[in-house]
């Protein structure tokens, strides 16, 4: 009896891989990010800091204690939102494959987004390892800058439409893209054109739909 290639054997451990154990090795990692980030980057006294410096008023103490249940409460929704914005995604996936015509189950879109989402979090890591890296005195202009963007070559960012365009031009998200690509084309044996253009399309509307909510807010609060 002829042995699987070797390429076949390893999409069949990553397709394999229980839902269940990805979603909390996922939700782990994520956890691991935001408390790092709580504790070590974004402390109540640099957000206090970023508010004065945007004409807001100083917390009190008793509102710096419901931020941090707020805070601890997060924790525990992490699975919750991280089920959520995985299965939003793999709509959104869905959503193209039906467009092409392409016969892929729901089950193994989310799968494939969850995958997706571990370049999402090495998002998250670079973000969160170069605000920390800046230091305490931090500003709006910098927290708002995405690492691995054609965005981050601006030396002096601003709040722009077109700098949030650059900022959506990612490293992150060609990543993303190619681990949906991959897991469409060799885990679920889709042909190779629509296997790449569902996973741009997806991400592409994504970042737009981003584009336009950052804008808003910014036509909001300015």
């Amino acid at each position: 009896m002829s042995q699987p290639s070797p390429d076949r054997r390893a999409t069949t451990r990553l397709g394999g891989v229980s839902l269940l154990w990805m979603l909390v090795t996922m939700t782990a990692i994520w956890m691991m990010i935001t408390l790092y980030s709580n504790e070590r980057v974004l402390t109540p006294e640099v957000l206090a800091r970023l508010a004065k410096r945007g004409g807001g008023m100083a917390m009190t103490t008793d509102q710096n204690s419901d931020f941090k249940r707020l805070e601890l409460l997060s924790y525990g929704a992490l699975p919750v939102l991280l089920t959520l914005r995985v299965a939003s995604t793999a709509l959104v996936l869905q959503l193209f494959s039906m467009l092409l015509t392409t016969e892929i189950s729901y089950r193994e879109l989310f799968r494939a987004s969850l995958w997706g989402f571990s370049a999402v979090l090495y998002g998250m890591c670079l973000h969160t390892l170069r605000l920390a890296l800046l230091g305490p005195d931090l500003t709006m202009a910098e927290l708002s800058v995405v690492p691995d963007s054609l965005g981050a070559l601006i030396s002096s960012p601003s709040p722009t439409m077109a700098y949030h365009a650059l900022s959506l031009l990612n490293l992150h998200g060609l990543l993303w893209i190619g681990i949906v690509f991959a897991y469409l084309r060799f885990e679920c044996r889709v042909s190779k054109r629509p296997a790449l253009l569902i996973p741009f399309a997806t991400w592409t509307t994504i970042s737009l739909a981003q584009l336009g909510l950052q804008t808003f807010t910014a036509q909001i609060l300015g």
